[in-house]
């Protein structure tokens, strides 16, 4: 017993974060009515009371990176001054695509545009020419930039505590030059705990919604029942794949995975193209592009302060800044 106790005081974090996690779920599996109106509730009024904190921070994670990406530290590795790249570069982009976006990508790449085409942001007639302007351009902006300046900070901190200073890949060591060696006790233990109900919850919600959405497929294609049952079938099979991934580590079975995405997702985009009209959707593409570009300052900073705009909003563009922070 007394074992037991050291061993759970040793591994404070994943203890206590097990439990919550676990209590998480059994709230979820009695009670999921009440889950679902409690949890929504504290999601709008965070939403409602610091969107505009959201919207900022992103637009300024914007800034942030590209002042490292083109001014004095842009040649500064994140390791040691002898190391070299541990992966080529197909690997590196296909692991990064696969956390990053994976399977939210594949499937809101095309049903984004088309909610907001039927749904656009006020202001705009629906199933219009204009609305489907906007909701290509909406698509691009909540997958474009902004989600990759997100992750870039918080991954550039880790790498940077991690291979250049020696510190634990812990949440808890990017915060070395604010608590110091607080990060080894009470303060670095909280951070880290809420690192990892955040992560837990973040990655919930695209695990989840691509059960859904591939228990949807499954439905259309094979006649399958799209219920509970085959949700919970797909998020398991998931689940052991990912596990069997995750034991036989990032330099093989995550990597073999990832690359195995890219190609795929090439092969799917080649297809597209080729099958047409290949000039209508370059001439799309092309156009969405300079759009983009123009429209980028202006979206980022842009909070809607009109209360016609705020509930678009607070379902897409503050949702995602949301769940990609966290």
């Amino acid at each position: 017993m007394r074992r037991l106790l050291a061993q759970a005081r040793e591994n404070i974090v994943q203890t206590i974060s097990v439990f919550i996690v676990a209590m998480l779920v059994i709230w979820g599996a009695v009670a999921p009515e009440q889950m679902i109106r409690t949890t929504g509730g504290i999601m709008d009024f965070f939403i409602a009371e610091f969107g505009w904190f959201y919207v900022v921070a992103t637009a300024l994670f914007i800034i942030f990176c590209l002042y490292l990406g083109i001014g004095s530290y842009r040649q500064m590795k994140l390791g040691k001054k002898d190391d070299e790249p541990e992966y080529n570069y197909l690997e590196w982009i296909g692991m990064l695509f696969a956390a990053g976006m994976g399977v939210g990508l594949v499937f809101w790449g095309t049903a984004e545009p088309l909610s907001h085409f039927a749904e656009p942001p006020p202001g705009t007639q629906p199933k219009t020419k204009t609305a489907a302007e906007q909701s290509l351009l909406y698509s691009v902006f909540h997958w474009g930039i902004h989600p990759w300046a997100i992750y870039s900070v918080v991954a550039l901190a880790l790498a940077f505590a991690k291979f250049r200073k020696d510190l634990p890949g812990l949440i808890s060591s990017t915060f070395y030059p604010l608590i110091g060696s607080n990060i080894y006790r009470w303060p670095g233990k909280v951070i880290d705990i809420s690192a990892v109900l955040a992560t837990t919850v973040g990655i919930a919600t695209p695990l989840g919604l691509s059960a859904m959405q591939f228990g949807v497929g499954m439905e259309h294609i094979f006649g399958l029942p799209n219920n509970n049952v085959t949700q919970l079938a797909i998020i398991g099979i998931v689940t052991v794949l990912f596990l069997i991934s995750a034991v036989t580590g990032v330099s093989k079975g995550m990597k073999y995975l990832s690359v195995t995405n890219l190609i795929i997702a090439a092969l799917l985009l080649a297809a597209v193209m080729i099958s047409g009209p290949t000039i209508y959707l370059v001439e799309h593409i092309s156009r969405r592009l300079g759009q983009y570009g123009s429209s980028l300052f202006e979206m980022s900073f842009d909070t809607a302060p009109y209360s016609e705009g705020n509930e678009w909003m607070n379902n897409w563009t503050l949702f995602y800044w949301a769940w990609l922070i966290s």
